[in-house]
């Protein structure tokens, strides 16, 4: 069951992130989307306090995006070659945990219609997107209780050479794809 979590979730990463990298203009404006509804929701609510974040949040939501994207990547491919997972599960669960949360509340309360996740290439209605961050999340949770038995395919320089040959092709696939327009539509 570990390396088949292993398996789904690091290739599951690669490619929402290289789906959404190829666009992540879009993916920006699908993340302000989701600031700029939950802003209005605060703000209708009485709850101004937490609107500000959510308005600050949409402003810079183009960095946002292709931080996102590029760290899918990253631990998507730490994940399948079991570099650093200690830290990598944690990195993992943090962020499917606040995506598990953000399509539950933008299913439960009908913010947004299509989530983003894997751009348009398949697109998820927020139900969907729910249920696939809970099963990613059951997945996770397995490599984060099991991530001190993993060992990385590579030596110490190794997880060195992956991290950082992923970290500069999954950002200048990125950038490339930011300057020049996605190369697939």
């Amino acid at each position: 069951i570990i390396w088949v979590s292993r398996a789904i979730v690091g290739l599951l990463f690669i490619f929402s992130g290289f789906i959404k990298a190829n666009d992540p203009l879009g993916f920006s404006y699908k993340l302000e989307e989701y600031f700029e509804k939950f802003a209005a929701i605060f703000n209708a609510s009485g709850l101004g306090l937490l609107a500000y974040p959510m308005e600050w949040l949409a402003h810079i939501a183009l960095p946002m995006a292709i931080l996102i994207v590029v760290a899918e990547m990253i631990l998507g491919v730490l994940t399948l070659t079991g570099t650093y997972m200690k830290k990598v599960s944690l990195y993992l669960l943090v962020m499917i945990v606040f995506f598990t949360f953000l399509t539950f509340v933008s299913w439960y309360f009908e913010i947004v219609k299509t989530c983003g996740c894997f751009g348009e290439v398949i697109p998820l209605t927020p139900f969907q997107s729910f249920l696939k961050d809970l099963v990613l999340l059951v997945l996770i949770l397995v490599l984060f209780v099991f991530r001190k038995s993993f060992v990385s395919f590579f030596s110490s320089t190794g997880d060195k050479i992956a991290f950082w040959g992923s970290a500069v092709v999954a950002f200048m696939f990125t950038w490339f794809c930011y300057q020049h327009l996605p190369i697939m539509d």
